[in-house]
């Protein structure tokens, strides 16, 4: 059951990210749950989704930036490279300095039903920055996860309790001396709807709480989330008639989109808390429905950057 107008993702919410490109309502054999890494994904992360179904092989992103005078420079730069599977999963992604060096290489393994095993992220010299072990169980869900502590050199382990296939309810990660180093705790209504997350330090402390309130239509409309200093931050979203998300505001900023019949992003607006407009991008699809460009303007309407999009197929 897969659903862009929910955008939910088969990542474990947002202190669960794994992965790049699946979009899935998860769904247990006698109950439906909702859960979500995040309500809005932006367009570049929705193209992910267009991977397996297209045959792309690869996608080179190469950007320009206009003068002074208001000209395209005549030479772009390589920022990033992304090489799929035959199956649409991602094999590699490299970013790239202005210099064209590499910034950051990541690396993905797959067993064999095509789920994600291993991540590791290195710098162009060769410094490891992420490096994740995964294991499912028979469902396709992640029960645990290994990942390297940048920080201190350790590995940190995730195990994850489920409340139905797809559904987590209790996230635990420990240290490489088996100490609780944090939990999240997630909560669902009796529509399978999730209504809360808790994250907590080892300490049993709360570091940060999230609520969600739904229309009748399922979809999230508000997000209300307090950090360890009680500070509380509430975001709002609205849907176009298509049941895409056509509105986020946060208070001190607002995201204003414009999508077409398929859920793709063709203008987005970004206005400060007074409504004063920041940035706004501009996106152009072939015929496939591929992202091809990006565009964004300043403030004061004037072209600041130009961004580009060449594939290669299977």
């Amino acid at each position: 059951m897969s659903n862009l107008k929910f955008f939910i993702t088969f990542l474990l919410v947002a202190v669960f990210l794994f992965s790049c490109g699946s979009d899935k309502t998860q769904k247990d054999k006698s109950k439906d749950f909702i859960y979500f890494e995040e309500v809005f994904l932006p367009q570049e992360d929705r193209e992910e989704l267009k991977a397996g179904d297209l045959g792309i092989k690869k996608r080179n992103v190469i950007s320009f930036f206009y003068t002074k005078t208001g000209q395209l420079a005549d030479k772009g730069f390589l920022v990033e490279t992304r090489e799929y599977t035959k199956n649409g999963k991602l094999d590699y992604v490299e970013r790239y300095t202005s210099k064209g060096n590499i910034d950051l290489k990541w690396t993905y393994d797959y067993n064999g039903e095509d789920h994600l095993i291993h991540k590791e992220a290195q710098t162009g010299a060769g410094f490891i920055r992420y490096k994740g072990d995964y294991t499912y169980d028979s469902d396709g869900d992640v029960i645990k996860r290994i990942e390297l502590n940048i920080k201190n050199g350790e590995y940190e382990t995730s195990e994850i309790e489920y409340a139905g296939a797809g559904a987590p309810k209790l996230i635990e990660k420990h240290n490489s001396n088996g100490d609780l180093i944090e939990t999240t705790n997630l909560e669902y209504d009796e529509q399978g709807r999730l209504i809360s997350l808790e994250h907590k330090n080892g300490k049993g402390n709360l570091f940060r709480f999230v609520e969600y309130e739904y229309d009748s239509l399922n979809r999230v409309i508000k997000e209300i989330s307090v950090d360890a200093m009680k500070i509380k931050k509430e975001i709002f979203y609205e849907y176009d008639e298509n049941g895409y998300v056509s509105l986020k505001d946060a208070g001190h900023f607002k995201q204003v989109f414009t999508n077409d019949s398929k859920g793709n992003i063709i203008q987005e607006e970004v206005l400060d808390g007074e409504d004063y407009l920041q940035q706004r991008y501009e996106y152009v699809y072939d015929n496939k429905g591929l992202l091809i460009e990006r565009l964004r303007y300043d403030g004061m309407g004037n072209a600041a950057f130009y961004t580009k999009y060449e594939y290669e197929f299977h």
